[in-house]
């Protein structure tokens, strides 16, 4: 039984130059298919299927084979409706026998179906879509394709698409490479551990934020390892965070399936209902990252230095500071760049005294960024005329790399390079009053990045990474939140990290209680 999908085909009629003839197939594949420049396509073809006797169809036809993409496929056509007696019904299906199709087969799928008149090729009807087939799902297409009273031309004044009891069927099909293992996907039985080797988390109500900023210190590698490395398997430091953390972080690394937080929010002192309020992602990864700064066993990559200064008539006073994250403006400025050059652009300020012109100078400089950079973009501002907080969807840019050398302070040591390379970005869709989280991670140093949403992980590619989440007018989803790991350090911070890195206690004791 054919896959239904309803869906009302639009008649292509004359009169109007921008639509092809369906003779013209080069022309139909442009026009039904135009191309996506951020997929590759690793093949294309079309293949016409011609009726001499139409009002003689079976209930049921199937085309003969034909190949695209090193695959073989088969119109399903079924002229007198299948479900209903009200429209023409017509499939795309796979044409591999049994026992033919390979293991794990898929493929990702962009086509286009054309039902044309035989003598009258400037009458047609077409209908595309996109599709990902494989063995559990292996024909998709259109149960309502076009109204059997229009394909006899008793419609009105549209002419019909048959003539002299001839029509033809034309497939356009164009076949994708899916480098992230999820284009086109139902995610009906999908399992992220097979796919990506990773597992997401469970949302316990509204804990997509608290789930971002997990998987976000799981994946910077050199933490984790840190992590398993406190001696917290004295009974005194049951049900604390760090503790909890510790586990949660074991069952990301070995479990087969999404983990749930629950344990480590007990930990952090979290009641039920906390469970259900859903908070800012950027607070709770600072409010961590305060709590990490606590421990002295834990490494310091988190952390910076600024310089405050103030010079008054010559004479200086400054004040180092540490920091955890950075708070950027991105309204009305267009990169990150850009943002940092704002950040410590020195303001000048002249004021008249009784001794004359005071002069007064003042601006920040970075003494050093840390390891790991949190950069939070201020996507939140005051709406003086609506008089209430807005989202900033302003579009801001973000590079793979910068240099952070020309922010730093001129007595900074830069023997060592201080260039940095984009390892994270959290993802915000929605308005002040909520919305969702989901975050981009890169695993390794030499890995691409991987979508972390709740308990499903998939594969990404650059663009979904950075241009998607670019933000601008009318676009609620952008990117919220950056992270930056120092590229001469990289290697450390994103090694791999294995069981042997685990001390025996945390997996004995979660394989006891379990």
């Amino acid at each position: 039984m054919a896959t239904q999908m309803s869906q009302g085909g639009q008649p292509q009629l004359t009169g109007d130059e921008s639509k092809p003839l369906a003779t013209d197939c080069e022309a139909m594949m442009a026009k039904l298919l135009p191309v996506d420049p951020t997929l590759e396509t690793a093949h294309e073809s079309h293949f016409t299927w011609c009726f001499p006797n139409w009002t003689e169809l079976e209930k049921t036809e199937l085309s003969p084979k034909f190949e695209c993409g090193g695959s073989k496929w088969r119109i399903l056509l079924y002229p007198r409706g299948n479900n209903q007696d009200q429209h023409l019904s017509i499939y795309l299906k796979h044409g591999f026998d049994d026992g033919e199709m390979p293991e794990h087969w898929h493929a990702c799928v962009q086509f286009a179906v054309v039902l044309w008149n035989t003598n009258s090729p400037e009458s047609y009807i077409s209908q595309n879509a996109n599709f990902r087939f494989s063995s559990n799902d292996p024909d998709w297409g259109f149960t309502k394709f076009c109204e059997l009273r229009r394909l006899l031309g008793h419609l009105g004044d549209k002419p019909s698409l048959l003539g002299n009891d001839e029509a033809n069927i034309t497939a356009y099909i164009r076949v994708i490479r899916d480098h992230t293992g999820s284009l086109y996907h139902t995610f009906y039985n999908y399992d992220s551990k097979k796919v990506t080797g990773f597992v997401g988390l469970k949302n316990l109500g509204s804990t997509g934020y608290l789930n971002v900023i997990l998987q976000c210190f799981y994946f910077t590698n050199s933490f984790r390892k840190a992590i398993y490395q406190l001696p917290l398997n004295h009974e005194s430091n049951r049900n604390t965070f760090l503790w909890a953390l510790q586990r949660l972080f074991y069952s990301l690394q070995t479990d087969d399936k999404p983990v749930s937080p629950l344990e480590f929010t007990k930990g952090l002192g979290w009641a039920p209902q906390q469970l259900l309020m859903q908070q800012d992602v950027r607070e709770m990864a600072r409010l961590l990252l305060y709590r990490f700064t606590k421990e002295p066993k834990l490494p310091d990559i988190f952390r910076g230095k600024t310089n405050t200064y103030t010079t008054i008539d010559g004479a200086q006073q400054s004040r180092i500071e540490d920091f955890l994250d950075i708070s950027i403006n991105i309204q009305n400025i267009r990169s990150l760049e850009e943002s940092l050059a704002e950040y410590i652009r020195e303001i000048v300020d002249e004021e008249r005294t009784e001794n004359g012109i005071q002069k007064t100078t003042s601006g920040v400089l970075f003494e050093t960024f840390p390891d790991v950079l949190y950069l939070r973009l201020k996507r939140y501002a005051y709406d003086m005329a609506q008089r209430r907080l807005m989202k900033v969807n302003d579009f801001f840019a973000y590079p793979e790399e910068f240099d952070a050398s020309p922010y730093l302070s001129a007595d900074t040591d830069r023997s060592e390079s201080w260039v940095y390379r984009l390892t994270g970005v959290v993802v915000h869709s929605g308005g002040v009053n909520g919305g969702r989280y989901w975050v981009f991670l890169r695993p390794g140093a030499n890995l691409p990045f991987y979508k972390f949403n709740d308990d499903r992980v998939t594969g990404a590619m650059l663009t979904n990474v950075m241009e998607d989440n670019y933000g601008g007018d009318g676009q609620a989803t952008n990117a919220y939140m950056l992270i930056y790991v120092r590229k001469s350090r990289i290697n450390d911070i994103l090694a791999s990290v294995t069981a042997a890195d685990v001390p025996a206690y945390i997996g004995n004791g979660l394989v006891e209680e379990r």
